[in-house]
């Protein structure tokens, strides 16, 4: 009986989502300050360059010059902006500030919560953050092509 019981319960549909369940986009939380009209996060990135080698090793008892690829683990720097002319600045409790209190708070790096993709940051995930913090939905200025080298 309590194995029926058991199965009937766990097969119940699920509830319907209410307008503050979490959907969407999650939000980047990123260390930022503002510089000019923008804010601006620079983030250091960890990633794998393959590396083109050459080395000797010994075959059949005569060196053998090869050239192999490497796999090498580096660090860089990625700067990120967001156009703060277009943004909509808000508490997470959603009380709009100003561009110029944004500049005050922003004047060293600070936590921030920016939207991923420029669109508005669902209620859920809103709800999970103090009423204080700041929330920026704007779009990524995207970076400028890199130069080709000569």
């Amino acid at each position: 009986m309590f194995p029926l019981l058991l199965v009937s319960a766990l097969l119940q549909p699920a509830p319907e989502p209410d307008s503050d369940s979490i959907k969407g986009t999650p939000p980047l939380i990123v260390k930022a300050k503002v510089e000019k009209d923008s804010l601006v996060s620079i983030t250091p990135v960890i990633q794998t360059v393959y590396q083109t080698v050459e080395r000797e090793r010994t075959v059949d008892g005569r060196v053998v010059k090869e050239t192999v690829v490497v796999p090498v683990t580096v660090q860089s720097t990625v700067k990120k902006s967001w156009d703060l002319k277009k943004a909509k600045i808000t508490n997470a409790d959603g009380k709009k500030i100003d561009l110029d209190t944004l500049r005050k708070r922003l004047a060293v790096e600070t936590l921030v919560v920016v939207s991923a993709d420029g669109k508005p940051i669902s209620k859920g995930y809103l709800k999970l953050m103090r009423a204080d913090v700041l929330v920026l939905e704007a779009p990524l200025i995207p970076d400028p092509l890199p130069i080709a080298p000569k």
